[in-house]
């Protein structure tokens, strides 16, 4: 079974960074600002409003929102792919009892490498392998809002493709955010 998911986009509450377009005068507000760059074994996206730190095992350690300073993973935590045991007491199709969360394990990439880094999006690319499953995951930050609005916020985009051969394993993307 091959199966290609669409794009999932995450909207984080944090302030937009002003560096849009003015649609109408074609005249820059204010500069772009977008980086993407390797850092011992991390991986960094960084534009106005957001810093994005990816480690060498695919795994998002670190989301700064760079106008308030505020860490926005929670503490010992990071978001990426866990994998769980899928072993239902009554039916095998879409049937996930409660305790397969006492089964969760975290999925780490085999490769991990900036695939982007252009003056409007940088995008880091992993590649995660469970069995005989593989994961393709791009994770991209945009050096303006994707909205012309004054409150636009600034977006963390997940391209992801996922080929999936496992029988009674699931797999999901788990966030560690701190959103309160």
């Amino acid at each position: 079974i091959t199966i290609v998911t669409g794009v999932q986009t995450c909207a984080l509450p944090i302030s937009c960074a002003r560096s849009v377009l003015a649609a109408s005068a074609g005249v820059m507000l204010m500069p772009l600002f977008l980086l993407a760059r390797a850092v011992g074994d991390n991986f960094v996206l960084s534009n106005a409003s957001l810093s994005v730190t990816i480690s060498k095992d695919g795994r998002i350690t670190s989301l700064l929102d760079r106008q308030l300073n505020r860490e926005l993973i929670l503490e010992g935590r990071t978001a990426g792919f866990v994998l769980f045991e899928d072993r239902p007491i009554n039916w095998d199709a879409w049937d996930v009892d409660i305790f397969h969360l006492e089964t969760k394990s975290e999925v780490n990439a085999s490769s991990v490498k900036i695939v982007e880094d252009g003056p409007l999006r940088a995008t880091v690319g992993a590649t995660y392998q469970v069995g005989k499953s593989q994961i393709k995951a791009f994770i991209s930050l945009d050096a303006v809002a994707p909205f012309a609005k004054a409150d636009a916020l600034s977006l963390v985009r997940f391209d992801t493709e996922v080929r999936w051969h496992e029988r009674h394993q699931c797999v999901f993307n788990s966030e560690g955010l701190d959103a309160c």
